[in-house]
């Protein structure tokens, strides 16, 4: 019997197989490119490079985090149940992993 935990990475890796990225949707790493764009102009003003990158990184990563880990905690409520999880957590991981596209 598969764990809970194991069924979405399944589904994602079957449905990258299957599909790969398409390239017409919107996919997060396109948001993610234009919270960058977003972000740099201000962050240019900034005198040291480094401290910038470090800035841009950290808000970068961290919105990634808190976004993914707000979606998942809304979709493991117990009004949803074990499969609501399982579909949010398959189409996360269908977006992380590039098997066929990479």
């Amino acid at each position: 019997m598969l764990e809970a935990a194991t069924l979405p990475l399944l589904v994602a890796f079957i449905i990258d197989l299957a599909i790969g990225d398409p390239q017409g949707m919107p996919h997060p790493v396109r948001a993610i490119g234009r919270v960058i764009e977003w972000a740099e102009p201000p962050l240019r003003r900034i005198p040291s490079e480094t401290l910038a990158g470090i800035l841009l990184t950290a808000f970068v990563v961290s919105s990634t985090y808190f976004v993914t880990s707000w979606a998942l905690s809304v979709s493991a409520r117990a009004d949803y149940g074990l499969i609501a999880y399982c579909i949010v957590a398959a189409i996360i991981l269908y977006f992380t992993i590039s098997v066929k596209s990479l």
